[in-house]
């Protein structure tokens, strides 16, 4: 709704008992029909989306006119009716509007979703590149078009949601094993316990980090999983898995850049044997890696 019907929402029935994202939907009628309206302080037009005009009734005249709005492509208007007979809390009136395609989901729908979901990656098999698709879709200066690609996607990360964990619970009385593995622009790891794993780790490279060497990106990995695991390995011996026959030899290197020195610092920290795993047999790190 526009900014004459504003005031008058104070006294209409609100939809909304805890605003979000600064949105605010109150009860409206048309046609003796109730609906939902949604009160945009910055809106200049009126919209209601095509299935919702036939719902209430609403004839409307084709259109040859187009809507464009931030961060989307031009779409079509289906038509514009006028005079339509509104009520919306204390105010009686008649009003336009424009008969467009609304999509149910939007930029901030999605952005809770991602949020929701990302507070239990850990559970997620692959969670970084399953969900970069929709990520990617927020940046900024990104066009939003919700295509058939993005709903898979989505689908896909709400489906995973709604299963039981597959992650065992970890077991202090046995040891851990860290498996990991690095690509050219994302690393991933994966905690386990004979065989089950407890947890998933992955994360996308800086610009810096993606110029690291190969045995760099690697041990880069081993000190974020480290990180994110402390509360598990600290204190007890546990093993770690690498499928870069170099990366094992980094505890007897002699030369140390300061960088790399740093590194060593953090890993005395820890009680553990570095091994060599081969790719083939590093699968799931080797999986969580890619971008």
């Amino acid at each position: 709704m526009g900014l004459l019907q504003i005031l008058n929402t104070l006294k209409a029935k609100s939809l909304t008992p805890t605003p979000s994202n600064g949105l605010i939907y109150v009860e409206a009628v048309i046609n003796e029909k109730s609906t939902r309206a949604m009160v945009d302080t910055g809106a200049t037009h009126n919209f209601v989306s095509k299935e919702e005009a036939n719902r209430l009734g609403l004839k409307y005249n084709m259109s040859t006119g187009w809507l464009k709005t931030v961060n989307a492509r031009a779409i079509p208007l289906y038509g514009v009716v006028r005079g339509v007979e509104l009520r919306l809390g204390t105010w009686n009136g008649q009003v336009n509007f424009s008969v467009v395609p609304i999509d149910d989901f939007k930029v901030s729908e999605l952005r809770s979703f991602l949020g929701l979901v990302n507070y239990y990656h850990q559970f997620i098999q692959c969670y970084l590149a399953r969900a970069s698709p929709l990520t990617d879709l927020l940046k900024k200066g990104k066009t939003w078009e919700w295509s058939k690609q993005y709903q898979k996607v989505f689908d896909d990360l709400k489906e995973e949601m709604s299963q039981e964990p597959i992650l065992a619970l970890p077991d202090f009385t046995k040891p851990f094993e860290v498996h990991t593995d690095a690509s050219d622009f994302a690393i991933g790891g994966v905690l386990m316990q004979e065989g089950h794993p407890i947890a998933f780790e992955s994360h996308n490279l800086n610009d810096t980090e993606r110029r690291y060497t190969v045995q760099e990106k690697e041990i880069t990995t081993i000190i974020h999983c480290l990180r994110v695991w402390r509360h598990y390995l600290l204190g007890a011996h546990f093993t770690i898995k690498t499928d870069n026959v170099t990366t094992s030899y980094f505890q007897t290197q002699k030369k140390l850049s300061p960088k790399q020195a740093k590194w060593k610092d953090f890993l005395a920290e820890f009680d553990y044997t570095l091994e060599y795993k081969p790719s083939k047999t590093n699968i799931v790190a080797d999986t969580l890696s890619l971008p």
